[in-house]
């Protein structure tokens, strides 16, 4: 159960540095 939450939070904040990511790859194609 507990390990199950760090994942979760890790997933999440994962996806929240690769969206950020692909913000600033756009931003600099374009």
């Amino acid at each position: 159960m507990y390990i199950s939450v760090i994942t979760e939070l890790e997933l999440l904040a994962f996806k929240d540095i690769t969206t950020k990511e692909e913000r600033i790859i756009k931003d600099f194609v374009a």
